[in-house]
């Protein structure tokens, strides 16, 4: 994930990232829930980034492609219909 477009929110183009493990201390304090379960490896959580940007402060969040291809088969993982005027 090197090529980033612009905030879909503002179109801002100053965007920062941070790489973390889940689990792991986020932005001084702990993100609850944002654990991403049954989708890293043994004995450790899966990798994630997460996107701000700087101009209104919209956040992304990005999975690793380890993490990523263990969604179809991890327990509590839905695949989500798309709206029709998607």
């Amino acid at each position: 994930m090197n090529d980033v477009r612009p905030c879909s929110e503002c179109k801002g183009t100053e965007i920062f990232r941070r790489r973390y493990l889940s689990g792991q201390k986020a932005l001084g304090g702990d993100i609850e829930g944002l654990g991403f379960p049954d989708l890293g490896g043994v004995g450790y959580g899966a990798m994630y980034s997460m996107l701000v940007c700087a101009t209104c402060g919209y956040v992304r969040l990005f999975v690793s492609d380890e993490a990523r291809s263990k969604l179809e088969d991890a327990p509590g993982w839905t695949r989500m219909p798309l709206r029709s005027d998607a």
